[in-house]
């Protein structure tokens, strides 16, 4: 069974596009300069924690910066 899911919505498209996974998953939303990039993970103890990074989006230049920002499934 899959723990994790990720889905897609854009303006070009007439429906959602979806995906499953069961150990890790990774998303990256970018304009041309900008992005981030989230990556998913079913942790040791069965938590998901999210990783969120800001990119440098499809110019692709400068790759990607440290962690911005981590959410843990269960904490606040």
């Amino acid at each position: 069974m899959s723990k994790l899911y990720a889905s897609i919505d854009a303006d070009s498209s007439q429906t959602e596009a979806t995906r499953r996974g069961r150990k890790r998953i990774t998303t990256h939303t970018r304009g041309w300069d900008v992005g981030v990039r989230v990556h998913a993970w079913v942790g040791d103890d069965e938590k998901v924690p999210l990783n969120v990074y800001r990119t440098t989006g499809s110019n692709g230049s400068g790759g990607q910066e440290p962690v911005i920002a981590q959410i843990v499934e269960g904490e606040r």
